[in-house]
């Protein structure tokens, strides 16, 4: 029989990590926003997934309860170079390439390649627009056996990156995962997947209050304000929502598409007589 094609939005997301407390100039949250706006989301959807993909909406993907929606950043590399410009970072010898603090910078950008659909392409992709605003990045590629493994030691242990590719999904489905698992200041490797090193006691403190809300609606409230407040500090550059696509026949019945990966799709599945 002939195979039927079933597409959903699942609870990944493609984000680009910029590790925060190590790396001159990211502290800085221009230079992090200037981040942002040097990258076309809807031309690097169009290049690598065909578009099929959806922009970032938030910090973690818009299919979640609790999550929140925020403006993607424009595509706008004059803002961008405007605000490297305002931090300092800034081109004194004409080689094409930004300085930081007066010395040449290359920004360690490690990724997978072939682990997720598009890692390198996006690797590539962000590496080609950064040089357009004058920044430097340099891929390294890591096994993907061992990513996570060099990725979760301790801060002050693990081989040194300035940026990672990152496809974090949600495996319950609400805020409260990515926010206290990547967001908070006690989600540091070591702990958990905060690999931006991110920390703001005003994020932890509305974290805890919505895990303390005695209803729904103020849990989702004091999410609501830690989301915006992470999307203005330009913790990544938050680009895509991810799909699940499921190759299927007419007559296998009880597909199941679950977004958090918890279920096999064929769990519950069975063909038809």
């Amino acid at each position: 029989p002939a195979t039927k094609l079933l597409t959903y939005r699942n609870f990944s997301s493609q984000c680009i990590v910029l590790n925060i407390p190590t790396v001159e100039p990211f502290q800085d949250v221009r230079v992090r926003q200037a981040l942002n706006y040097g990258v076309d989301r809807e031309a690097m959807n169009e290049a690598i997934y065909e578009g099929k993909f959806s922009i970032s909406t938030g910090v973690s993907t818009a299919t979640v309860v609790g999550s929140v929606y925020n403006e993607p950043y424009p595509y706008d590399p004059e803002k961008a170079m405007a605000l490297l410009d305002e931090a300092g970072v800034v081109d004194t010898n004409n080689d094409g390439f930004r300085e930081v603090d007066g010395a040449e910078k290359e920004f360690i950008f490690w990724t997978r390649k072939g682990q997720r659909a598009g890692d390198i392409e996006i690797a590539e992709t962000f590496a080609a627009y950064m040089a357009e605003i004058g920044l430097n990045v340099k891929i390294e590629v890591q096994d993907s056996g061992q990513y996570f493994t060099l990725l979760n030691q301790p801060f002050g242990e693990a081989p040194y990156y300035d940026i990672t590719n990152q496809a974090p999904s949600n495996f319950i489905a609400d805020m409260s995962y990515p926010l206290e698992t990547m967001y908070s200041c006690t989600s540091w490797p070591g702990t958990a997947f905060n690999y931006a090193h991110y920390c703001n006691e005003e994020v932890d403190a509305l974290i805890n209050e919505g895990n303390l809300a005695g209803s729904l609606e103020e849990h989702n409230a004091k999410y609501a304000e830690a989301q915006n407040i992470i999307w203005e500090d330009a913790v990544s550059v938050w680009l895509f929502d991810g799909i699940l696509t499921v190759a299927t026949t007419p007559d296998l019945k009880g597909v199941f598409s679950d977004g958090a990966h918890n279920v096999w799709q064929v769990k519950y599945a069975w063909f038809a007589q």
